[in-house]
């Protein structure tokens, strides 16, 4: 009696897929979808839900990571329109040195971060926070250090240093 079960249990097992099946799903991309989980095609990739908000919020994150670091490419050409020394562009490139060092920090980064918020938002919220406020002191500030105003020459050194912490800051995140 209990080998006729197993082979009731046997019978009732789906027939594997055709190889020409199987080819299709591998040329497509395609997966089955685990029970329970709603799946979703973007950019060629299957995602589970909760995972495109995921998706969303990382590349709105690197996007706000790369618009100071476009504002101080710009500013690089600003400077070299207006005529400044070579010296004060490789002063004003200083500014991006903490991209190459951050390897000094980033232990630190790591191992430091509040349970209650987890390991990446005890950073990434601050950090985000202070590279607005330092942006919104730069827009009243910026016009003056580059000679804008009329009454003075390109002042390097300032817009150096206030272009360094934003690079700090974005790369601690």
């Amino acid at each position: 009696m209990g080998s006729k079960k197993i082979k009731q249990r046997v019978n009732h097992v789906d027939p594997p897929p055709d190889d020409v099946e199987v080819q299709d799903q591998a040329r497509s991309g395609e997966r089955k979808p685990k029970a329970g989980f709603i799946v979703r095609r973007i950019f060629g990739m299957e995602l589970e839900a909760g995972e495109l908000n995921s998706l969303l919020l990382l590349m709105l994150l690197y996007t706000l990571q790369g618009v100071p670091m476009g504002l101080s490419s710009s500013i690089s050409f600003i400077l070299q329109e207006k005529g400044a020394s070579f010296a004060d562009q490789g002063t004003f490139s200083l500014a991006s040195w903490p991209f190459s060092l951050k390897i000094l920090w980033a232990p630190l980064v790591d191992a430091l971060y509040f349970e209650r918020f987890g390991q990446r938002r005890t950073w990434l919220l601050p950090l985000q926070a202070l590279v607005g406020v330092i942006l919104l002191y730069m827009s009243s500030s910026v016009g003056a250090m580059l000679g804008e105003d009329g009454t003075s020459g390109i002042h390097v050194r300032p817009l150096t240093a206030l272009f360094f912490p934003i690079y700090f800051l974005l790369a601690s995140q």
